[in-house]
């Protein structure tokens, strides 16, 4: 089994989830919202999951040269790339980008 965690976990806990682990073939975790312990939304393969952080985060999809990329712009103005092999994963990738630069407002 693979030590990497997956993207979908990455992007629950750049959201906020703790306590994040895997029991019995499935990810874990506590939701920052009302503190409910539940399996990890499918957030870089489910655009149920994905479509509503593309929209509260202003990110935006579009297909180029054989991929997807997802856009934002920051504050400051800044433009931020992340691309993926669908659409929800773009936007998966670029939730974790945007946290570990720091410029993910929650």
């Amino acid at each position: 089994m693979s030590t990497e965690t997956p993207l979908h976990v990455q992007t629950a806990a750049a959201l906020g989830w703790t306590d994040l682990r895997i029991e019995q073939d499935r990810w874990w975790g506590v939701e920052p919202y009302g503190g409910l312990r539940m399996t990890v939304p499918c957030y870089d393969s489910s655009w149920c999951s994905s479509g509503p952080l593309s929209e509260r985060f202003k990110i935006g999809v579009y297909w180029d040269h054989g991929t997807w990329v997802a856009s934002c712009v920051t504050d400051d103005g800044r433009d931020q790339y992340a691309a993926g092999d669908r659409p929800t994963e773009a936007v998966s990738r670029m939730v974790v980008h945007l946290h570990k630069k720091g410029l993910l407002k929650l």
